[in-house]
């Protein structure tokens, strides 16, 4: 066994004295079973941040692990399908690096919660226009986040929820950078919310899908009614009810309230 750890550790050390674009060649060829052995070894370390910019050291870290996530592509599937390591993201070095690896779950169960997080934003962003492993994952991961948390900051008041709005403006150009028209989209509607004007019965519809945590559910038509200035909308979900949505009809601010 220790001969063969040697014999493991010297292979992996022999790869990663290449640069990354020799490593396709030197996995083919190996014999297939010691070529998809090799690979888990080096997913293992990659994950684990113990390659650094070894493979690259002219690179910064980011574009070492977008050409390392591209070597990944290049395996069989079967291969690549057998991956796995759980492990945190600690740091935005470990969230870029998780965009491109496969294999890598942050946890069990709801592991895009831990992603959802205003600093993460636009790393995840930058790696979705770099196109990572992960890029449509990334970009639901960055719509979900944007929604709860307009949804969450609704109930702390119109002032909290229009910090929001503005600061879902300043993401555009990063959606744009990554080629995303729906997130584009998505993202200049909660922006134009912030904008001071009248509001029809149509336009609260369209914001009460805006504002709904987790997804929009458009098949959920919302329940709305007028009392003096102010749109009462419900922000029902499927199986739920989430409170009210208020919007003044005549400037178009916004905020939630409970049932009772």
């Amino acid at each position: 066994m220790y001969h063969s750890f040697v014999k493991m550790a010297r292979a992996l050390i022999e790869l990663l004295s290449m640069p990354v674009e020799d490593w396709p060649a030197a996995i083919a060829a190996l014999p297939p079973a010691e070529a998809e052995k090799h690979l888990r070894d080096l997913h293992r370390a990659w994950v684990g941040g113990e390659l650094g910019t070894r493979p690259c050291p002219t690179l910064d870290l980011s574009e070492v692990d977008r050409r390392i996530g591209q070597f990944f592509q290049q395996q069989p599937r079967s291969w690549v399908e057998s991956l796995h390591v759980e492990r945190f993201a600690k740091t935005e070095s470990d969230v870029r690096r998780w965009c491109w690896a496969p294999g890598w779950s942050l946890i069990e169960q709801d592991e895009d919660l831990m992603l959802m997080d205003d600093a993460f934003v636009e790393p995840l962003l930058e790696e979705a226009r770099e196109r990572c492993t992960k890029r449509k994952y990334v970009l639901g991961i960055v719509a979900h986040h944007v929604r709860d948390s307009a949804h969450h900051a609704a109930w702390q008041g119109s002032d909290a929820l229009e910090d929001r709005l503005r600061l879902a403006r300043n993401w555009r150009p990063l959606a744009r950078s990554a080629e995303a028209p729906d997130l584009v989209e998505y993202l200049e509607r909660l922006a134009g919310y912030a904008e001071r004007r009248k509001v029809t019965r149509e336009e609260v519809d369209t914001r009460v899908f805006d504002l709904r945590r987790c997804h929009p559910d458009v098949h959920l038509v919302p329940v709305v009614e007028r009392k003096g200035r102010e749109w009462i909308a419900r922000l029902d979900r499927a199986g739920t009810t989430e409170g009210r949505l208020m919007v003044d009809a005549g400037s178009g601010r916004m905020w939630a309230r409970g049932l009772t």
